[in-house]
This record gives C-alpha cells, sequence and structure tokens, in this order.
C-alpha cells in the first residue's frame, strides 16, 4: 500500500474515533463491568447507577449502609459521598451519567433520582433491568461494533431513568436547596466547563461576590479536599478518559486537559497511580480486555436464560386474538361495586349532592357510601366541650337521608382538612373541619355519645350493617390533643367504644398508605395486627405518589410506574399473608390522581385506568372504594366550567363521566366468570346469556411527569401519552351450537362516545353553559349503542373488534 493511501486511511480511522469521541460525549453515558471493588469515601459530578449482576455489594452514603444483592439497583446522585465494599465474587455493571447532559435535556438545574430496590418495590425496576440486560448483552455480542445502536441504547435508558426515577423537591424545598447549594452547584459546574483552561478560586470568588479564604473555606467543608486538589482530580479524569480511549498523543492528552505540559501530567499519574501515563495506558487496556472476556463468560451464564424475554417487550403488539370455550367457567371472582367515597359528611346536607348520590346508587349500586369528618364544626355539635349537651339535628338530617334510601355507611373516623388539592405542591384552599378535642377524655365522650346516639335512632339493626374506621395516614391530624398522643391508643379506644355499642358491626383501619421503606412498612403492619384488637377489616389506601427523605431534606413524588396499584396492593397481601391475617382487606381510596384540577380526571383514559386495575387486583381484595362521587366536593371560585379536571365520576351539574360508565359496564358483568385476560373479560348468567369487557388502555408518556398535573389545558391530553394505537381483537367464542342465532348488543365509551370531555372541547370549551346545553349534554354523553344478528358456524361465533385509544366496550350476547 503506497504512502499515500496509509495516509488516507490512517485520517479516516482518526475521523472515525474523533465521531465516536464526540458521540460519546454527546450521550453522556458511560458504562463498565466489574468485579470485586474497595473504595475510599468519595464523591462525583456524575450520576452512577449500579447494577448486580453477582454476589454481594455493599453500598454506604450519608450515614446508612445498604446491601445490595444479585438483580438489585442502587442510584448515587451528584456529589453524594459514598463509597462500595465488594466482595471478591461480586460483579456490578456500573452505569455513569453525565450531569450536565441529563439537566440539559430535561431543563432543571436541579434534580434528585431515587432508585433503590433495597428498600423499595415497584414494576418500574424490571422495566430498568430489561434495558440494562439488552445493554450488557450488546456489548458482549458486539462490543465495540454497531455504536449507533449502543448509544441508542444508552438514550433509552437514561429516558426511562428520566420518566420512571426522576423526584422532585418538597414545597418548602427547592428554595432551601438552592441557597444551600447552589454556590457549590456553581463551582463544579465552572471547574466542569474550564478544566481545560487555567483556573483559580480566587476567580470563581469574584464571580459569586465572596472572598477567595471563605470560598476555600466553604469548599473545603462541603467536599472534603481542596479546591486545586480537585481540579487535579477533574483534570486527572479527563486525561485518563483520552488515555484509554483515544489515541491522542501524550502531550496532546496533557493541553487538552488543562496541564501546562506533558511533566505536570507524569507528575500528577505517578501521585495517584505510580506509575507514568504511558505505563498505565498500556497496563489497563491489557487488563481491560483480559477482565472483559473473563466476566462476559459469567455475565452470559446468569443473563443467558433472560435474552429471549427482554426481545419480546420490545415488539409492540396491535392485533390480539382471543379464544373462548364457551362450556368452562373459572374460578375467578367477578367484581361488585363495593364502595364509593363521596367526601366530608357535611356536604350531604346539599340538594344537589343527595341527588347526586341517589343517581349513582340507582345505575350502580354501590354497596357502602363512605364520608368522612363526622364531628364537623358545620354540623354545630356543641359550643365549647362535649360533656356539655351535644345537639346531633344537623347530622341527624345527613344520617336519615342515607338510612330512608336504604344505604350502607362506611364512616371514616379520623380527623381530616378540608381542602381542594391542585397537584402535589399545592391546594386551592385548606381549612380544618373538625371539631378540636384537648384531650383523648372529651374524644372518647364524643365518640360513644355518638355510638349511642346513633343505636337509638336508628337502631342495631341498622347500624350493625355500618364499617366504623379508624384511619392514621390520609388525616395527619391527630383525633385529639395531648403530649401523649398514640395511635394505637385511638385504636384501642376507638374499637372497644364501637363493640360495646355495636357488637356486631365491623372495625376497620389502619388507613395504610404504602411506604418507600419496606422494612418500615412491614414493621407498622406488623405492630398494628399485634396491639389488643385485630382489625374486622384491614384498610389501605393508593395514589401515585410518594415522599422520600433524603438526609435533611424530604422529597415528594408522583410515581411513574403505571402499576402502583397493583404492585401496592400485592406488597400489603403479601405482608398480611405473612402475619397469617385472615380476616379482609379493603382499598377504601384509589385512583390516578388527586390533583382537582387536572383534565385527566374527566378523560376516557381514567375509565381504562379504572377497568385495568379492578381486572388486576380483583381476587387480591375484598373491596375497592373508588376517589370519588362527584365533583361537587371541590366546587371553588375558579370552578365554573362545567369541567375543572376534579376527581368525581359525575361533573358538578350530574353528566356522567367516562369513569362513571367503566362502573357501569361492570356492574352488567355476569355472575361467572368464563375466561379472563389482562384487557378483557368473558361472563355468564343462568339465562345463556354472555357479556364480554374489554378495553384499551394506553399509559402516560414522559410529557405527563414533566410539568404538575394541573398545568395542562384539555386540548393537550392527547399529547401526554406513550402511543396512540389502536387494537385489533378477535373474539372466537367455541363450543356453541351449530346454526343457532345470537343477538349481539355493543355498547362503547371512547373519544367519540359517551365522554363529556372530548363533546365540551367539541363546543369550544365554553365557560358557561345554559340549562338546555346541560340537559343537551346529559343526552347525547353516553354510550354508542350498536345491535347485529350472527349465527354459529362450525360451532363458533367471531367477533372482530377494533379498540381505539382509551376505548371500552361492554357486549352482551343473547340467544335470539
Amino acid at each position: 500500500m503506497d504512502k499515500k493511501n496509509k495516509n488516507a486511511n490512517k485520517s479516516l480511522l482518526e475521523r472515525r474515533v474523533s465521531m465516536r469521541e464526540r458521540l460519546k460525549n454527546f450521550i453522556g453515558v458511560k458504562a463498565a463491568v466489574v468485579s470485586g471493588q474497595q473504595e475510599e469515601e468519595h464523591f462525583h459530578r456524575d450520576l452512577e447507577l449500579l447494577f448486580i449482576l453477582d454476589g454481594e455489594v455493599t453500598v454506604f452514603q450519608a450515614g446508612e449502609a445498604y446491601k445490595l444483592r444479585k438483580d438489585d439497583l442502587f442510584l448515587i446522585n451528584t456529589n453524594k459521598k459514598h463509597f462500595i465494599h465488594a466482595n471478591q465474587d461480586a460483579i456490578i455493571y456500573r452505569v455513569y451519567f453525565t450531569y450536565h447532559f441529563i439537566a440539559e435535556l430535561i431543563q432543571k438545574e436541579f434534580f434528585l433520582f431515587w432508585c433503590n430496590t433495597t428498600i423499595e418495590y415497584n414494576s418500574d425496576y424490571e422495566g430498568l433491568r430489561k434495558i440494562l440486560r439488552e445493554m450488557l448483552f450488546h456489548y458482549l455480542d458486539f462490543g465495540e461494533e454497531q455504536v449507533i445502536k449502543q448509544y441508542s441504547l444508552q438514550l433509552k435508558l437514561l429516558d426511562y431513568l428520566v420518566r420512571h426515577f426522576t423526584i422532585e423537591m418538597n414545597t418548602t424545598s427547592p428554595q432551601t436547596y438552592k441557597e444551600n447549594e447552589y454556590r457549590l452547584e456553581f463551582i463544579l459546574n465552572y471547574v466542569d466547563i474550564n478544566y481545560m483552561h487555567s483556573i483559580s478560586l480566587s476567580e470563581i470568588a469574584e464571580k459569586l461576590y465572596i472572598s477567595s479564604s471563605s470560598l476555600s473555606r466553604f469548599f473545603t467543608k462541603k467536599t472534603g479536599e481542596s479546591f486545586v486538589d480537585y481540579v487535579k482530580k477533574i483534570r486527572l479524569q479527563y486525561a485518563v478518559e483520552d488515555l484509554l480511549y483515544s489515541d491522542k498523543a501524550i502531550t496532546r492528552i496533557a493541553i487538552d486537559n488543562g496541564f501546562s505540559n506533558p511533566s505536570a501530567l507524569n507528575k500528577i499519574f505517578r501521585e495517584s497511580f505510580g506509575i507514568t501515563p504511558t505505563e498505565y495506558k498500556n497496563k489497563r487496556k491489557g487488563k481491560k480486555a483480559e477482565e472483559i472476556v473473563i466476566q462476559s463468560k459469567e455475565v452470559l451464564k446468569s443473563l443467558l436464560t433472560e435474552k429471549s424475554s427482554y426481545a419480546k417487550e420490545y415488539e409492540s403488539e396491535v392485533a390480539q386474538k382471543i379464544n373462548v370455550s364457551m362450556n368452562i367457567s373459572t374460578d375467578f371472582n367477578t367484581w361488585e361495586n363495593k364502595i364509593i367515597n363521596i367526601g366530608s359528611a357535611a356536604i350531604v346536607c346539599e340538594a344537589q349532592i343527595q341527588e347526586q348520590i341517589l343517581y349513582i346508587k340507582e345505575h350502580l349500586d354501590f354497596e357502602y357510601i363512605r364520608v368522612w369528618n363526622l364531628f364537623s364544626k358545620r354540623f354545630m355539635l356543641m359550643e365549647k366541650s362535649p360533656y356539655e349537651e351535644i345537639n346531633f339535628d344537623r347530622m341527624d338530617a345527613v344520617l336519615d337521608f342515607f338510612v330512608q334510601n336504604k344505604m350502607k355507611l362506611f364512616l371514616d373516623m379520623g380527623n381530616r382538612i378540608d381542602t381542594a388539592v391542585v397537584n402535589r405542591q399545592s391546594n386551592l384552599y385548606k381549612t380544618v373541619e373538625c371539631v378540636s378535642f384537648e384531650s383523648s377524655d372529651e374524644w372518647n365522650v364524643m365518640l360513644n355519645k355518638f355510638l349511642s346516639h346513633i343505636v337509638k335512632r336508628y337502631g342495631v339493626e341498622i347500624v350493625e350493617n355500618w364499617v366504623f374506621e379508624f384511619t392514621f395516614f390520609l388525616p395527619k391530624r391527630p383525633y385529639y390533643k395531648t403530649e401523649k398522643y398514640s395511635a394505637t391508643g385511638v385504636w384501642e379506644a376507638g374499637y372497644e367504644s364501637v363493640k360495646k355499642h355495636i357488637s356486631n358491626a365491623k372495625v376497620a383501619g389502619p388507613g395504610m398508605m404504602p411506604m418507600t421503606d419496606l422494612k418500615l412498612m412491614e414493621q407498622y403492619i406488623g405492630s398494628f395486627l399485634h396491639s389488643k384488637y385485630q382489625p374486622d377489616i384491614f384498610t389501605s389506601i393508593s395514589f401515585p405518589y410518594v415522599e422520600y427523605k433524603e438526609e435533611d431534606e424530604v422529597y415528594k413524588k408522583r410515581m411513574t410506574n403505571p402499576n402502583f396499584l397493583i404492585d401496592q396492593t400485592q406488597l400489603i397481601t403479601d405482608i398480611l399473608n405473612k402475619f397469617n391475617f385472615k380476616s379482609k382487606f379493603f382499598i377504601t381510596e384509589w385512583s390516578n390522581s388527586l390533583a382537582n384540577r387536572n383534565y385527566i380526571q374527566d378523560s376516557c383514559s381514567r375509565a381504562t385506568f379504572i377497568l385495568k386495575n379492578i381486572f388486576a387486583v380483583n381476587e387480591r381484595v375484598n373491596a375497592m372504594g373508588f376517589w370519588y362521587g362527584s365533583d361537587l366536593l371541590n366546587v371553588y371560585y375558579d370552578s365554573r366550567k362545567i369541567l375543572n379536571g376534579s376527581s368525581g365520576i359525575l361533573t358538578k351539574n350530574g353528566i356522567c363521566k367516562p369513569s362513571f360508565f367503566a362502573f357501569w359496564f361492570l356492574k352488567k358483568l355476569g355472575k361467572k366468570v368464563i375466561e379472563k385476560g389482562a384487557n378483557y373479560i368473558v361472563t355468564t348468567n343462568e339465562f345463556q346469556s354472555f357479556q364480554i369487557l374489554c378495553f384499551n388502555h394506553v399509559e402516560f408518556g414522559l410529557n405527563y411527569f414533566l410539568k404538575e398535573e394541573d398545568s395542562y389545558e384539555a386540548r393537550e391530553l392527547n399529547t401526554l401519552f406513550k402511543d396512540s394505537k389502536s387494537i385489533q381483537i378477535k373474539i372466537i367464542l367455541n363450543n356453541l351450537i351449530n346454526d343457532k342465532q345470537y343477538l349481539i348488543k355493543q355498547r362503547v365509551v371512547n373519544e367519540k362516545h359517551g365522554s363529556i370531555l372530548d363533546k365540551w372541547i367539541e363546543l369550544g370549551s365554553e365557560q358557561e353553559l345554559g340549562p338546555e346545553d346541560i340537559i343537551y349534554l346529559k343526552q347525547t354523553c353516553v354510550p354508542h349503542m350498536s345491535i347485529n344478528k350472527k349465527t354459529v358456524n362450525g360451532n363458533k361465533l367471531q367477533l372482530d373488534v377494533e379498540l381505539l385509544p382509551h376505548e371500552m366496550r361492554f357486549i352482551q350476547i343473547f340467544e335470539k
């Protein structure tokens, strides 16, 4: 080969290497497989994700020791001091993310991630593992080849982390965080951007309007090292990277990374590693190649069986075939509408809310109506103390309404704040509604007088069918004031009082809110179940929010896990089974959001969310109480429009939302289940008729989590989901009698039919509509109905159904 061609090939190779380095810098993700490591306490700018492939690893951070085992995940946030001790046989997949790249990507200056499988469980972690395995398999199969695929997987990983594991600061925390950390962030950013130039602490001090000596003390206190040593460390890190992953000369590496000359680079290498840069490069490259060969065999042994499973995850299914044998029924429980939450008892004084409760009862037939704040100030029960005479007249008007209309009550005896939540950080209003009791004696007197009163007024045969629940999580206000307040004391006193007056009544509690710390949650449940009295019904609530504490800061996070309720339910049932709890388990409050100015609440998406979760957990719980009945619960000065994103299944004007029709379809199912899948159920009854309920639920995409829940307009909702794919379903009903004719009646709710939100948008989202307009909407916002006939052929009846995004369809099949 002539000299000209050699130079051309060399130039091409240099361009390829240069392009690869630019891509690497652009993506901002680095990954490596390492075996047993011991390291000193340190911190770094990059975020670090640990995936344990084998063995045991202990991570020490913020005074805590986290023991990680095979398949555990742990993310170390930027600038968090930590160190890792790994067993000799441990194999770790370490992935580093450049802080600046993520900040630019999500357009946030301050952010944190929460990813720690040692104290939290949800299905998002399995999705993360699958991406990491795919990255690892790709590397083991192709090494440094197919770099575009490699970088696409890294971006996929980063996207998944941002969507599912970002946490937000609490309302009071961001400003505090900025005041405390802005100065350090500025210094670290400045060094990160300018490390290749000559920089000094004095020039940074000038920009921050602080003396060099003060800034030096501040930096050393925060980082545990001097500014000069930190700059050297950063320069060394980048120099090592160039040394291992580029063909640059030593002189060029020194100049590019801020060293005055190659001698300065040689000096810091000898101080840090005891060898020269050239010796380090030769040693590390040989060792790196050897480690990859050895470790790849071990990794493949542990992961090979999972390779095929992740491949299927990434195929998008738009077609579905359901084969049903019509002469077989299963042991699945059919759904019963058990509990609907209405709100504070005092709101039931209003005629409008009574009218809507009656409508819900008539059409959906919920067994229990759940209310709270029985001792509301609005009832004017007493002047100062329960030791005096108590006037139950206003409360009686509410309870009479329920008794006269033959409705069972589910009474949450907790002390709740009256509020309308806008998003996870703010409320429209917040008021203390309940009477404030000065002591446990005062509360006990009121409770016992109330129980005695309802027994006398309605009779034991009525009130023994009610449920009395003592909750301790969502109403974060104590039942009474005292320095020695005890939730256990409240539970035991409440249980004794109810059983004394109404021996057959059910007593429920504690309204458990799932915790991120799984050990703490198990301890709490165990402690509650081992108190003096076990509940007749163990209760919990489920919403997509969690709180995390990292060092001294509390952060609140919207859960991006689409299966949060399914995972939380499984977790609690596992713990209850562990303690051999045999009584009933109710989820008394659940929904996709607590926000009452979130248009998702009015949409078809919420309806399919209801069906998805009921289908998934119905076998594990005895009852579920949806959050909640009517938008009238949160009418305020800003709710002039007919839709405001409130959580009711009826609008304030009594128009049915798609979520209402979800429960209506469930009520119409037969008593015996023939077959059930994730998005369909086939039932029958004794009259040779069949019912099919199917739906197409589309999960939220990244856009939904980038802003607060009240920040989207109604017209923007379609931008918040992962995709807009319809599902083609072929339903084949087998083992039917040939030539028999069936009547097929279908009812459909989607964005075209039965959706008040989409109809309102069609009308221009008018703020105020007249009585005639409301009547029109009530009449038109109903499921679309079609009827046709089909004849059995070859002992089969085939139905071809297309489900649009967020569509649910109820099909009734009658023998003609």
